[in-house]
């Protein structure tokens, strides 16, 4: 429980180290684990947590068929302002061979 080595051995602040020694002393070594991201499996949620998540998902499959969208969309619009300027290229070059009767 020295402050100053903890502090330096993890370079954080006093207060850092003040706050894992008080969860410590107050809930064990299990206050200092880390828990964020851990997800219950999908059986133990209640309805409203597993609703939460289906809209999580829904949001998700949403946001990249919208991208898919706009990127079909532009794919597309290069390739008809492609089409048409080779289209038209080809119509001038059509239209300056000489006519035969």
């Amino acid at each position: 429980m020295d402050y100053q080595k903890s502090i330096e051995k993890y370079s954080v602040s006093y207060q850092q180290v003040y706050l894992w020694v008080r969860k410590y002393k107050s809930n064990g070594e299990e206050a200092l684990r880390d828990n964020r991201g851990r997800n219950k499996p999908v059986e133990e949620l209640d309805e409203h947590e597993r609703l939460k998540l289906r809209i999580k998902e829904l949001e998700a499959r949403n946001e990249y068929l919208e991208m898919e969208n706009a990127f079909v969309k532009k794919s597309w619009q290069r390739f008809s302002e492609e089409l048409h300027a080779n289209f038209s290229s080809t119509c001038r070059l059509v239209s300056s061979y000489p006519r035969t009767s």
